[in-house]
């Protein structure tokens, strides 16, 4: 509706999570049965992403960093010693990590995460589109869209010459 990369998709805060269920404790609280597999598309999406970027010629800043979960009371040590995935960090290792006296230990899920520079991923985005026909359109709001199950998809906006019926 504004221009490529307008208000929140120029500023998402850059990090690219695998995760589609929004955290392991409410992917297994909400689908159970289907944990699994969600997590495995999260990953193939974060991995697709990584590939495509790079296969593209994306200049935008990329970095697979993954996540680092913290302890700092002595209970919430054996909470992460007792996870499968990741690697155990006890203190001094979590410390070269994040020199702050306060974490006992950590747990680093090296792939599961990535950083990527939000302003540039969109105009990257934009350049590839381009490049390769699309036709893009700021300040043009969609009004409304035709499309059947499968073909070319119609896209109004309020510059469009012909405008949906009013019932």
């Amino acid at each position: 509706a504004e221009s490529v990369g307008w208000a929140a998709s120029g500023r998402n805060g850059g990090f690219a999570e695998a995760s589609i269920t929004h955290g392991a404790e409410n992917g297994q609280s909400r689908w159970p049965e289907e944990y699994e597999g969600l997590e495995r598309l999260g990953m193939a999406n974060l991995d697709g992403m990584e590939r495509d970027i790079a296969d593209l010629g994306m200049d935008a800043q990329f970095e697979r960093t993954g996540t680092l979960s913290v302890a700092y009371d002595p209970h919430q040590v054996q909470w992460l010693r007792d996870e499968s995935e990741g690697e155990f960090l006890d203190e001094a290792a979590v410390r070269a990590e994040i020199d702050s006296p306060i974490y006992r230990a950590g747990l680093w899920s090296k792939d599961d995460c990535a950083l990527v520079h939000p302003a540039r991923l969109v105009h990257e985005l934009a350049r590839v589109a381009e490049e390769l026909g699309v036709q893009i359109h700021e300040h043009s709001a969609v009004t409304d869209l035709d499309s059947g199950l499968s073909g070319a998809v119609t896209v109004r906006t309020r510059f469009s010459r012909f405008h949906p019926r009013l019932d």
